[in-house]
């Protein structure tokens, strides 16, 4: 037997040497023609960087998500703001008109609130009549009844004369009557809006026969004449 196909662990050192070099050079060779170049390698890893994301990157090369935005567009807005508006248009005619019909019922209630502080006037001073002017009804606290201040009225109302801020829109006359003497024989309570067709639209009237009359078109001044108020309408 020759020194090339002798036996045993000899055999195998020289048999299994170059059996694992060329196994290790079979992979090299592999991974070369697998791995892509260096300079294809950078490119495709930056394409798909940028496909991962288009935000900026913070220190170290670390990718930060972009931030989400939130709110309202401008559309959105203008709708929200048109949808207000129209509310409003239809909204604030109503408002006024219940406003205006409050402020005429106020006006009525204070009519007769005259009307009963005349007759009361006219029972406390006989000699007189009735008031000649409804700051005789009133008198300011603390009131001292008498003839020019009888404390019969609410100063307020009684203070609610054209030129002043009137009371819940309108303002307010009563006017005493002569026949001709001292004695005031009749009377004429009157309101007018202060503002026609915004503080009210209508004017009322009445005179010593304790009739309510109205003006479906509000007057600025209240009456203070018996023929002006007879001339108005009896209220329904």
């Amino acid at each position: 037997m020759s020194a090339v196909e002798g036996t045993g662990p000899a055999k195998r050192r020289r048999l299994g040497a170059p059996h694992r070099k060329s196994l290790s050079q079979a992979n090299f060779h592999r991974s070369r023609q697998t791995a892509p170049s260096g300079g294809d390698g950078l490119q495709s890893a930056g394409f798909q960087g940028a496909g991962k994301s288009a935000g900026p990157r913070g220190g170290g090369g670390r990718e930060r998500p972009m931030r989400q935005q939130h709110g309202f567009s401008l559309i959105e807005l203008l709708i929200v703001v048109a949808i207000i508006l129209i509310i409003a248009a239809i909204a604030i005619p109503n408002l006024l008109q219940a406003k205006i019909a409050a402020n005429e019922s106020s006006a009525v209630g204070s009519i007769r609130a005259i009307k009963s502080a005349e007759f009361a006037y006219t029972s406390a001073y006989p000699t007189v009549g009735y008031a000649l002017s409804i700051a005789e009804l009133g008198g300011a606290a603390p009131c001292t009844p008498t003839a020019a201040t009888a404390c019969i009225l609410d100063n307020v109302l009684a203070q609610a004369t054209p030129g002043s801020a009137g009371k819940s829109g309108y303002t307010f006359l009563a006017t005493g009557l002569t026949g001709g003497g001292t004695y005031n024989a009749a009377f004429v309570a009157g309101s007018a809006p202060i503002a026609p067709k915004s503080t009210g639209n209508r004017s009322f009237c009445s005179t010593d026969d304790g009739v309510l009359r109205v003006q479906p078109l509000g007057t600025p001044v209240p009456v203070n004449t018996t023929a002006a108020c007879l001339a108005y309408p009896i209220a329904q």
